[in-house]
């Protein structure tokens, strides 16, 4: 080997990538026959013999699990991005995300210089009733001290997370005094409609955050709260959605369209062609509608916003959507594990495959394309040259959308990326905001009635600008790199008072102070009337 030379130490792990890669495919596409059992058995302890031989020799000793799940990863990432293999260490994650449920104890919480502050306590949970409130900050889990000892988050919601009806026991620290508790675990639920209001005499604003099975039943209450209190138009906010449940997402959308409307179709090689078709009688029928997308809108807000956009009942307004098109199964292991397969594709109601086109790009090269995309975005002026293959026509007044990947907005509004100098992405990346609202609120979080006295009343002064100036430079050595400009600084105020808002009243006080001045929703307040 020369000088110039350096070795390959992941040659072996790669090797049994792609050896494994080849066995499982060949065995994926096709149901052996009982001829070629025996020949499946000799592949699958092919690869038992290549691990133990890595498990053996290799010169660093490898994690047969992680090599094992990246081998499965690979030969499924083959077939398309989308299609995964799930660890059974994550698959109880994910039933939370789609049930809209876990069991815990009901408090909100970060870690601030190594200690377990507590922001909000969900009201009518366990801890809720045994009197734990924000602000406290945990010293002990079980009986354990979990102060100063550079825990992750991800190992104190494994402590405090479990059945309910199980118990767990803290102390926690309170002006200066130390208080125990001994609470069973409950049902927490995980909202997904986290914000919704008024943001006129006439215009509501629904904030869904993903889609999960309670979503339509959320969406159904925050809608008849806001129609009683005069709702004739409606913001409907998918932005950063990544999908979820399909169904709350249908259902949804029947909630706006007349009986008869095709919502979505799908079909795939085993997978009949089926259609969801509103039934009508929803209870927005008759409100006006705009949709706010982005790029990190995917899946079910797709069908959604294309079903609002093909059936002409409202306006989509922001950026192009993210352009997952595929509907998974999954299919439970018996480790444990699961294998979230691809088993169709949907259509939007003119026909169109929301799916970006994949074939013959490897997972990275998909995510590194789809990541160069949502950077570049789709001008208007780009619209105008797209071939004539992907146009396609609204059902009912007959305009040009556009199919290819993504739902396009009917009205494109640009990433604004003003104010945020290279301070402010500092301390938005290392959590500066939530550390500064927590110690800046200790002693003050009763001093205003409800949120919209802290919207009026509340000024950032620039007596609060300093002490964050402040803060940053003690605990986290980040110093504005320049003077900030009336942009950067007007960003950094409303982001400072939207964090504060966070830590009272959760997402609905932090959306209420940042959409005061939303670009896309300012336009959309605009063409909503129009459309």
């Amino acid at each position: 080997m020369s000088e110039n030379t350096k070795p390959n130490y992941f040659l072996p792990i790669y090797f049994a990538l792609f050896l494994a890669g080849g066995i499982f495919i060949g065995d994926f596409m096709s149901k052996p026959r009982d001829g070629e059992k025996l020949k499946n058995l000799e592949k699958v302890q092919k690869l038992y013999d290549v691990m133990n031989i890595l498990d053996e020799k290799y010169v660093d000793g490898i994690n047969k699990d992680s090599v094992f799940d990246a081998t499965i990863n690979e030969l499924l990432h083959k077939l398309d991005p989308h299609t995964n293999y799930i660890p059974a260490g994550q698959v109880a994650q994910m039933k939370e995300s789609i049930e809209g449920k876990f069991g815990g104890i009901g408090i909100r919480f970060f870690l601030l210089r190594d200690t377990i502050c507590v922001s909000n306590v969900i009201a009518g949970s366990p801890s809720f009733d045994a009197g734990v409130l924000a602000g406290d900050k945990i010293i002990k889990i079980n009986g354990k001290s979990v102060a100063n000892t550079k825990i992750k988050t991800s190992e104190i919601m494994s402590q405090l997370k479990g059945e309910p009806g199980t118990e767990v026991t803290f102390s926690i620290m309170r002006n200066k005094k130390s208080l125990d508790f001994k609470i069973n675990r409950g049902v927490i639920p995980i909202p997904t409609i986290t914000c919704s209001y008024m943001v006129n005499a006439e215009t509501g604003y629904i904030l869904i955050e993903q889609f999960s099975v309670p979503t339509h039943q959320e969406f159904v209450q925050a809608a008849q709260k806001l129609k009683r209190q005069g709702m004739k138009k409606l913001l409907l906010d998918l932005r950063g959605n990544g999908g979820g449940v399909m169904e709350a997402a249908v259902l949804i959308a029947d909630e706006f369209l007349p009986a008869g409307r095709l919502i979505v179709s799908a079909k795939g090689r085993k997978f009949p062609e089926q259609k969801e078709i509103a039934k009508g009688g929803g209870l927005l029928e008759d409100v006006k509608l705009a949709v706010l997308i982005n790029e990190y809108s995917a899946s079910a807000s797709e069908i959604l916003a294309g079903a609002i956009q093909d059936n002409d009942r409202g306006v989509i307004i922001g950026r192009n959507s993210f352009g997952k098109g595929l509907i998974q199964e999954d299919r439970v292991l018996s480790d444990g594990s699961s294998l979230r397969i691809t088993v169709a594709r949907y259509y939007t109601p003119s026909g169109r495959c929301i799916q970006k086109p994949y074939s013959g790009m490897s997972h990275e090269q998909y995510l590194e394309g789809q990541e160069r995309f949502n950077e570049r975005e789709l001008q208007p002026s780009d619209i105008k040259k797209l071939p004539d293959s992907i146009k396609f026509t609204t059902l009912i007044k007959k305009r040009t959308v556009y199919g290819g990947g993504g739902i396009y907005p009917d009205f494109y509004v640009s990433f604004d990326t003003t104010g945020m100098d290279l301070f402010f992405r500092a301390c938005r990346i290392e959590g500066v905001f939530t550390s500064f609202a927590f110690e800046y609120l200790q002693g003050k979080r009763s001093s205003w009635k409800n949120l919209s006295v802290f919207q009026e009343q509340f000024i950032v002064t620039d007596g609060v600008l300093k002490s964050f100036y402040a803060f940053t430079n003690k605990y986290y050595k980040i110093y504005p790199y320049e003077k900030p400009n009336a942009l950067s600084k007007s960003l950094l105020i409303k982001t400072i008072k939207a964090e504060i808002a966070r830590q009272i009243w959760i997402e609905e006080g932090f959306y209420r102070v940042i959409n005061s001045d939303d670009k896309e929703m300012n336009v959309a307040l605009k063409e909503i009337g129009l459309f």
